[in-house]
């Protein structure tokens, strides 16, 4: 849906991507940097008057960041352009193709940019292709929602959101749309996004943790960190603390809170982003070796390799 223009947290949403993707930027220090990346990609994108909208964890990051905070990804949605159209344009920034076809460009920022109809979920579910759909397809409230990139003179920019305000008001991470194809991933990022914010885990992604968590493995949970981050954010130790307090809290709370120290959150907020060329080189080594730790990843006691 697309958010009432008077509310006061969506313009603090507003004037936050302003100040990003907008304003002059007048110093040298690695957030303005990445700023400077990210206006060389808006504007091409605005050159072509593609309609594009910024989209899921960046918003969430610029309502919650901590001062010291750099950005890791830029995701931007296109619409009524191909892929191949967006390749043609960024290829001198492109780093790889996605997984589902759209581009990961890379310079001080990275960002991933696809068009519209290629996101998962609008392809596999047939959902309507419209930036108003688009908050729908997350699989967190926290990042269920989009922002367009351009604006008309005078006039707000839209904000299409799916629960996104009501997880800020409430503090609260719930599921927004349940079906994805990596739910490994969705469970270690859901644990890294509530501890990381300082946020309480709803009752339905409790039992969703649960439930995925007693399906994996430890070490399809310690290798799905190497693929999607190229190193390991949880280890072993860590996730099964978290899930035995959130098992042993579901039923008993609507709303579960991770034990995490405040250095911790610090720690999540600010893990290495990769910008410099050495830790890019590294962090390319670090996902070639995901399938040799197969092999050598801690299982739990039972040999099982389970976590429950």
């Amino acid at each position: 849906m697309q958010v009432d223009v008077n509310s006061s947290a969506a313009d603090t949403l507003r004037s936050r991507v302003s100040h990003f993707i907008t304003d002059p930027v007048r110093s040298n220090s690695p957030f303005s940097r990445v700023r400077t990346d990210v206006q060389l990609v808006v504007s091409r994108i605005l050159t072509h008057n593609w309609e594009a909208v910024i989209f899921g964890g960046i918003l969430r990051d610029l309502m919650l960041r901590p001062s010291n905070w750099l950005p890791r990804d830029i995701d931007i949605v296109v619409s009524n352009v191909s892929n191949q159209e967006l390749e043609m344009e960024f290829s001198d920034l492109l780093d790889r193709r996605t997984r589902f076809g759209g581009l990961h460009l890379r310079r001080n920022a990275m960002f991933d940019v696809w068009s519209l109809p290629s996101t998962w979920a609008i392809r596999e579910f047939h959902l309507t292709e419209t930036f108003s759909e688009l908050p729908r397809t997350t699989f967190l409230n926290i990042e269920a929602v989009a922002i367009d990139l351009g604006s008309e003179s005078g006039k707000p920019r839209s904000i299409y959101s799916h629960g996104f305000f009501e997880s800020l008001t409430s503090r609260t991470l719930e599921i927004n749309f349940e079906p994805n194809p990596y739910p490994e991933l969705c469970v270690v990022r859901s644990l890294i996004m509530a501890a990381k914010l300082d946020f309480a885990i709803g009752a339905r992604l409790a039992e969703y943790l649960i439930r995925e968590a007693s399906r994996a493995s430890a070490r399809a949970l310690i290798d799905v960190q190497y693929q999607h981050y190229g190193a390991v954010r949880l280890t072993t130790e860590d996730l099964e603390y978290w899930l035995d307090c959130i098992k042993g809290e579901y039923g008993r709370r609507e709303r579960i809170t991770l034990p995490v120290s405040k250095e911790r959150q610090r720690v999540l907020w600010n893990w290495p982003t990769l910008r410099d060329s050495s830790s890019l080189n590294g962090n390319r080594k670090l996902r070639g070796v995901a399938r040799r730790r197969r092999l050598s990843s801690p299982q739990t006691g039972d040999g099982s390799g389970k976590l429950f």
